[in-house]
């Protein structure tokens, strides 16, 4: 029963040699009578070369690739000039107002020390005030009757002088 199946498939597949299978031809025997022994080459001459050489065109991309690069290194030095020159614009533009702005402190700081003084003169003039009405006011009932309503005290004093009361 193996055997049948392997008689099958042999049957089954396609003749190889028979559909490649060419037929040969018999070499044809010369006459050496009438065929020269040597047969010179033929002459060979060298065409014409019709491509351009490689050679200038490799140069051309070079060289132009060389002016792209320094190109690119002026407009790069062209753009950095340029914003040092805005960076030296505005230092001077800041240097000009702070040098204004010291100007105007100084002048302020002149009026504030006016300011002072004259409230160092004020506060004097209400202190000798206060001590006249303290002193007054041992004598006065009216002097007395406003220190002790505003309470006014001198502070040079200690406070258990002024009120009679003890210190806590």
């Amino acid at each position: 029963m193996k055997s049948e199946p392997k008689a099958k498939e042999i049957s089954k597949r396609p003749a190889r040699r028979a559909a490649s299978a060419r037929p040969r031809k018999r070499p044809e025997k010369s006459n050496p009578a009438l065929e020269p022994i040597f047969t010179p080459p033929p002459e060979v001459f060298p065409e014409a070369v019709t491509k351009p050489p490689r050679a200038p065109l490799a140069g051309f991309v070079l060289a132009l690739g060389v002016l792209l690069f320094l190109g690119s290194q002026v407009v790069s030095q062209f753009q950095i000039h340029t914003s040092l020159a805005w960076q030296v614009h505005l230092l001077d533009r800041q240097s000009f107002s702070l040098e204004k702005e010291i100007q105007t402190l100084q002048i302020l700081e002149s009026e504030g020390l006016q300011l002072l003084s004259r409230a160092e003169i004020v506060s004097q003039s209400y202190q000798d005030l206060l001590k006249d009405l303290l002193t007054l006011s041992d004598t006065d009932s009216d002097a007395m009757a406003v220190v002790s309503k505003f309470q006014i005290r001198n502070l040079t004093e200690p406070p258990a002088k002024i009120s009679g009361e003890s210190q806590r």
